[in-house]
């Protein structure tokens, strides 16, 4: 087998990955639904995407130390832009 192809079992396990992911997140807006208004139960969870993206990348580029002051200083940038809206509203 070539290194750049996957096998039979890490195509099963992403696409069950998946369908466990998307699944749980009907079952999280059918359940908070009642408790939270929308706007709110859908910023927590794109900002919990977001923190989770970002703490993804940090892990990965670890070790490379590819990671330029720019984009470094973007993830708190984007978060306090985000909380700061999240005050006003």
């Amino acid at each position: 087998m070539p290194s750049g192809s996957a096998g039979r079992g890490a195509v099963a396990f992403a696409l069950s990955l998946v369908y466990l992911i998307w699944g749980s997140i009907y079952l999280a807006i059918r359940l908070v639904i009642e408790e939270v208004p929308p706007l709110g139960s859908m910023g927590a969870r794109f900002l919990l995407a977001a923190l989770l993206m970002a703490v993804f990348l940090a892990v990965r580029a670890a070790g490379d130390g590819c990671w330029s002051p720019g984009v470094r200083s973007a993830v708190p940038r984007s978060l306090g832009s985000c909380c700061s809206r999240v005050e006003m509203a």
